[in-house]
């Protein structure tokens, strides 16, 4: 069978590696011509599907840093959050160990009943700042 030509030009030898921006340039119609035009539309494909990957890439990356930015935001967060929990917990242990004096002083001297009662209000006031305190930074 003797060769045939065909005019189908765009890609020389080693040419259009890895680019698939290139197209062969088709000037025939017949099987040639017509599996030259099914390349070029398989190139366009992949290159439409390898455009997609790296925007979703890039979008993927975004996300990760909003996200890790959100989880480091979080933990400075919580961290403070714990300290002021122990803060708060330190002045409640020692509110209460001051009521327990003023009990027992409150038992052996009747007569400082009204600087006991004073003192507990002025404990329980400065627990209820505490607590307000701290409700509000858990908001």
């Amino acid at each position: 069978m003797p060769p045939t030509h065909h005019n189908v030009r765009g890609w020389g030898e080693g040419e259009g590696e890895g680019d698939l921006t290139k197209r062969i340039v088709v000037e025939s119609r017949d099987e040639i011509g017509r599996m030259a035009e099914y390349i070029n539309q398989f190139l366009m494909k992949i290159q439409k599907t390898i455009q997609a990957i790296g925007q979703a890439t890039e979008t993927l990356t975004i996300s990760t840093q909003t996200l890790t930015a959100g989880s480091h935001q979080m933990s400075s967060n919580a961290e403070e959050t714990s300290a002021q929990v122990t803060e708060a917990i330190s002045v409640i242990r020692k509110a209460a160990e001051m009521v327990d004096q003023l009990m027992v002083i409150s038992r052996k001297n009747p007569s400082a009943e009204k600087k006991v009662f004073s003192l507990t209000r002025l404990v329980e006031s400065q627990v209820s700042i505490c607590h307000r305190t701290f409700d509000r930074n858990i908001e």
